[in-house]
């Protein structure tokens, strides 16, 4: 077992261990406990530390149940990570040579990254970090609104399992309250134009809210008031997913856009798109049936695709 994950499992039961303890049970000196210790510190576990006593983590947030999980959404594939660099990056590998659907499942993440190129951060074993992959994927009404889809199904389970207020923003994050709780990336793999594999990477702030520049950002344990069970949360929304693609599949978007319509938090709002050099400023009158978004500018609709756009209301 990889040892920033021993040692969290171990301290994650909210009792003290003594450095003697945690020496004997890895096999090193005690000296060298330290270096365990500031392992974890540096993926951002906050370890109390107290003369006498020993360690302990009192976070609230416990390692993910890969066994419960791939139970439950068997036969999907199930490729679980302690830490790694990008769970897209590791799903592309693995559809090169699959046959079936797959999730790749990390506690942490090095090289986690959202639209834009931004830094997708999470403290270790706090978080969800994955990423669903479908090869030979085939939908035909194209792509166009599949990113909503997946933010969409975000809001609707979080909703139904923990009774937040979860809203989508166009075109991919999930918000509470304005603050942002999850991110969606979507790529293929391939030739658009034949068999291509569909890669779905979500970051999900559960038990945590990183730090990321001055972007406000909240989790679901804020809005809920306690720790949540990741893995029951995960079983929940990939089961949901694939339902969801699946029909997507056939009916494209238009299926889902009434719905993405009532969750959209400024759908009515006075907003600012920037996209490339223009910035369009006025009311959002919310997504059509291929998931495009209109803006209200001086009493004529405008249509802003998919790229590389920033929307935000006026007010931020």
């Amino acid at each position: 077992m990889d040892k920033d994950l021993k040692l969290f499992e171990l301290l994650s039961d909210g009792e003290f261990h003594s450095g003697e303890v945690i020496a004997k049970l890895f096999g090193v000196t005690r000296s060298r406990v330290w270096s365990l210790i500031n392992s974890l510190e540096e993926k951002g576990v906050i370890v109390s530390r107290v003369r006498g006593k020993g360690y302990r983590y009192r976070g609230g947030s416990f390692l993910l149940d890969s066994n419960h999980i791939e139970q439950k959404l068997s036969p999907l594939a199930l490729y679980y990570f302690p830490s790694i660099t990008s769970t897209n990056d590791i799903a592309r590998e693995y559809l090169k040579t699959s046959d079936q659907p797959l999730l790749v499942v990390a506690e942490h993440q090095t090289g986690g990254r959202g639209r834009r190129g931004r830094q997708w951060a999470s403290c270790y074993a706090h978080n969800l970090l994955f990423t669903y992959g479908v090869p030979r994927f085939s939908a035909m009404q194209g792509l166009e609104g599949l990113s909503l889809l997946v933010g969409l199904t975000l809001v609707d389970v979080v909703n139904a399992s923990l009774g937040v207020d979860a809203k989508v923003k166009w075109p991919n994050d999930v918000l509470i309250n304005g603050a942002k709780l999850a991110g969606v990336l979507v790529e293929i793999q391939g030739d658009i134009g034949g068999d291509y594999s569909l890669i779905i990477g979500v970051g999900l702030n559960v038990n945590e809210s990183p730090s990321v520049g001055d972007r406000e950002v909240t989790s679901l344990m804020k809005n809920f008031g306690r720790a949540i069970n990741r893995s029951e949360l995960l079983v929940a929304f990939v089961d949901q997913l694939r339902r969801n693609i699946n029909l997507f599949c056939l009916e494209g978007f238009s299926s889902f856009s009434g719905r993405w319509n009532e969750m959209d938090a400024y759908r009515g709002c006075q907003v600012q798109v920037e996209q490339g050099g223009e910035i369009l400023v006025g009311l959002s009158r919310g997504v059509n049936a291929n998931g495009v978004l209109d803006i209200e500018v001086e009493g004529e609709l405008r249509s802003v695709h998919g790229g590389e756009v920033s929307l935000r209301a006026v007010y931020e």
